[in-house]
């Protein structure tokens, strides 16, 4: 699966200054509200690019936005907001096409991938840097989370700069074993449940963009936060190699 992500993308993972991981990662990381005025549903949301084709990659449950509601109305455009910033980025829908990875297992865990159709009209950071090779599962010493949460703005503070959350865990073996689900009398090859110290079923931090920092300092792209385990405070990772697939999939065969 990377050889062909190497081959399509041609990345080979970043290495960046841990001082330097606030500010780095948090720019990838955007808001996506259905309105100006920063009113629920929200979401987390991040960009890919790959060649002159542009991804934004978030939870699945924003995919509602593409369907006519009760009331026979319909939202046209997404907003997009990034750290520090008070403009609104407007993603009409027309210029997007989309598909919704659905999980039946996990509610709460399906990833929707949009492709904007016309990618030259947004100058917007993208996260295909941090698609390198897979790394050893015991490299990968913690993982990284940057995001915003649902309830962090209203429509009354709309007009503040956003702040995004940055949330950091050691991995121990998390990230090497697959969770064994009884519910499912299953083990789970789709996520990995990384302990925090935060209260992360306050976090609501769906669709943030996950990050791995190597033993040797590297980052690499970890993946899709989008929730927390049913029962738990741990969090819902869906894994790299998982996202990574399905934009392939989007790319190759869309």
């Amino acid at each position: 699966m990377r050889l062909l992500l190497f081959l399509l993308f041609g990345c080979c993972g970043t290495v960046v200054c841990a001082q330097d991981l606030t500010d780095t990662l948090s720019k990838y990381c955007y808001q996506v509200q259905i309105n100006r005025h920063c009113q629920s549903p929200k979401a987390t949301g991040f960009f890919v690019r790959y060649e002159k084709r542009l991804f934004l990659v978030s939870c699945g449950r924003l995919s509602g936005v593409f369907k006519r509601s009760s009331d026979n109305t319909k939202t046209d455009t997404l907003f997009l907001r990034s750290v520090g910033d008070t403009s609104l980025l407007p993603l009409p829908l027309a210029e997007l096409s989309y598909s919704v990875k659905r999980n039946k297992e996990q509610l709460g865990s399906d990833l929707l991938v949009m492709e904007i159709t016309k990618p030259k009209k947004y100058s917007v950071f993208s996260v295909e840097d941090f698609f390198g090779e897979e790394i050893p599962c015991e490299e990968a010493s913690k993982v990284i989370l940057t995001g915003f949460t649902v309830r962090a703005q209203d429509e009354n503070n709309a007009e503040t700069p956003l702040h995004s959350l940055f949330l950091n865990t050691s991995l121990n073996e998390t990230y090497c074993v697959y969770s064994y689900l009884p519910e499912l009398k299953a083990y789970d090859q789709t996520h990995y449940y990384p302990a925090f110290e935060q209260d992360m079923r306050k976090m609501e931090l769906s669709g943030a963009p996950a990050f791995l920092l190597t033993k040797d300092d590297g980052v690499v792209f970890g993946g899709v936060y989008l929730g927390v385990r049913s029962g738990t405070n741990r969090g819902m990772i869906i894994r790299p190699e998982y996202v990574i697939g399905l934009l392939i999939d989007y790319i190759v065969y869309k």
